[in-house]
Formats: structure tokens, sequence, C-alpha cells
């Protein structure tokens, strides 16, 4: 069990200290919640590690093996998966933007 799991009784969203994995997990979850019409970010469930959105009707799972620890932890390993990942949401919402700009018929 993460240490972090409960604060007061309440199950904590947020890691005990800044971490760049869990950035960039923000960072993607706000991306493919827009991008997805969900209304934007919500929150990271951390016991099954999937990001969840405001609008919740589609969930993103992380695409690689990791753990709530290693998460927080966030070792130069995997910061760079991670960076990875984002690069990669990052350049499918500059092509959804241009595909989606590009149609003023209303037909996409």
């Amino acid at each position: 069990m993460i240490e972090y799991a409960t604060q007061n009784g309440v199950l904590s969203q947020e890691p005990p200290s800044p971490s760049q994995c869990y950035n960039d997990i923000k960072n993607v979850g706000e991306m493919f919640c827009t991008m997805t019409g969900q209304q934007g970010y919500m929150t990271f469930l951390w016991p099954d590690l999937v990001v969840m959105c405001s609008n919740a009707y589609l969930n993103l799972s992380i695409p690689f093996s990791v753990t709530g620890d290693k998460i927080v932890e966030c070792p130069q390993e995997l910061k760079e998966q991670f960076d990875e990942w984002k690069k990669q949401w990052s350049e499918n919402k500059e092509y959804a933007k241009k595909a989606l700009c590009g149609h003023t018929d209303g037909n996409f």
C-alpha cells in the first residue's frame, strides 16, 4: 500500500511531494480529456493508475508498466518514459488541431 493513499481518512489525489512523472500524467490527462471532448482533466486514481476526465466516459491508462511508488519516486529512466509519452500526446494534440481546424464545413 502506498503511504500517501490516505490522509486524515480521505483518499489522497496528490503525491506527498512534487513529482515530474505525476506532472506529466496530469499534462497528458488534460490533453486526452480535452481532445476527447470530456471537459478537461479531473483526477488521477492512484489505486488503478488511471486518468479520469471531468465528463468521464473514457479513461486513460498509462501505456507501460509502473507502480504508484515509482511515479512518486520518478527515477530518471521512468521520467524519460513519461516525457516521451507526453511528447507523443503533444504531437497528437497538434495533429488533431490541424485536422479539426481544416474542416470548416463541420464534417470531421
